[in-house]
């Protein structure tokens, strides 16, 4: 009949080891016991003799070391290593038999069994322990660093792969070894086309020559920041902030890091807020000689009304000053426009027919075009009237 598991625990102090011991021979056990407490450790031991005792032991707690006998009457050691292997592969394993043979405890080894003693010669029993506890404890330390490892690139990735700012590593010839997701995308391309290929070959060829200045920080071994214009797979333009920091080993340059930020949207922007400060300086400077201009006109159609007051209407020249005065009415037009440009004259919309606006430019035209272009007109009848400024339809004209 098997015996109940027997625990017996340390008197010490200090931590007692769990230890599961399948054992049939109840002397046998406590000898065990003593030459473990002659060594200094402190253990709490749980002692079983049947297959049946040993996996209710291994289902109901947790232990820090199991120790076997290699032959039983109802059960032997291999089977008892491979249930142990199966269940709790991390525990330490230990042969400690009066039977097993040199064959028996190699073959015992390579089937995961940390050690093997004999019950003759236990005065290796406490080192053995001891041995068998500290790699146990470095091996599971080793699992810890490699999953808070997994943990860590995991995490790391995550943020390398969502990042918006592109990621991408070179070799000490400029060669691509990395991108992340982002940094192909904002080049139109995959991370796989661009590996191998040298940031320059996505400048702009003409631009080139000015922008290897830019990667000598691998040369240098210090840190840039500079703005740089690339070509995207499709040819459009893509302007980006570049961050570039070297990476030595033994001061010898291995490659660099870009860190590398869209700005192609700010570009635009800035574009545009400059455009319109030079349209705002152009307007101001048109404004200026629009004035300056209409004093000109002025004094041009008051002359010629004055001249046409005093002519009769049959006299050579009186044909003449009219089409200056006319003239020069179309003249101010224009300033007007040029005043409206410059936000100093408000638009004047009114109730035109477009018929007599190009009848009555038919003469300016065809000296703007020149005679060797044949000019006809083809007006419509019964055209709808519009509203709008004469001046802004006589412009468009």
């Amino acid at each position: 009949m098997p015996t109940p598991p027997a625990t017996r625990t340390g008197d010490s102090g200090t931590p007692s080891v769990r230890i599961l011991h399948l054992e049939d021979n109840v002397l046998d056990a406590e000898l065990l016991q003593a030459r473990l407490e002659e060594a200094g450790l402190s253990c709490r031991m749980t002692v079983v003799d049947s297959r049946e005792g040993y996996e209710s032991a291994l289902a109901g707690g947790e232990f820090d070391l199991i120790i076997s006998d290699f032959s039983l009457p109802s059960f032997d050691g291999g089977a008892a290593l491979a249930i142990a292997r199966e269940r709790c592969p991390e525990v330490p394993f230990l042969f400690v038999s009066g039977t097993i043979g040199e064959e028996s405890a190699v073959k015992a080894l390579l089937s995961g069994a940390t050690d093997y003693l004999l019950k003759s010669r236990l005065a290796r029993l406490g080192p053995a322990v001891e041995r068998a506890l500290r790699e146990a404890e470095q091996k599971r330390e080793e699992r810890r660093l490699l999953e808070a490892l997994r943990r860590s690139e995991a995490k790391y990735r995550q943020i390398v792969e969502t990042t918006e700012d592109g990621i991408w590593s070179i070799d000490a010839d400029g060669g691509t070894v990395f991108v992340n997701p982002r940094m192909a995308s904002m080049l139109g391309r995959s991370p796989e086309e661009m590996v191998g290929t040298h940031p320059l070959d996505h400048v702009p060829e003409q631009e080139r020559e000015s922008a290897e200045q830019y990667f000598a920080f691998q040369r240098l071994g210090r840190r840039e920041v500079f703005e740089l214009r690339f070509r995207r797979a499709d040819g459009s333009e893509l302007w980006v902030t570049v961050a570039t920091t070297p990476m030595r080993e033994e001061g010898r340059c291995v490659g660099g890091l870009l860190m590398v930020t869209d700005i192609t949207e700010k570009k635009s922007l800035e574009g545009q807020f400059l455009q319109a400060q030079k349209m705002e300086a152009v307007g101001r400077l048109a404004g200026g000689v629009a004035h300056d201009f209409n004093n000109l006109l002025t004094a041009i159609l008051g002359n010629c009304g004055f001249a046409l007051d005093a002519l009769p209407s049959d006299h050579p020249a009186h044909k003449d000053i009219l089409q200056v005065k006319e003239t020069a009415q179309r003249a101010a037009s224009l300033t007007q426009q040029l005043l409206a440009f410059s936000r100093k004259q408000v638009f004047e919309p009114e109730i035109l027919d477009l018929n007599v606006i190009v009848a009555n430019m038919e003469k300016l035209l065809r000296r703007l075009i020149g005679e060797d272009i044949r000019l006809h007109l083809d007006l419509a009848e019964d055209r709808p009237r519009v509203e709008a400024d004469p001046s802004q339809v006589e412009q468009v004209i």
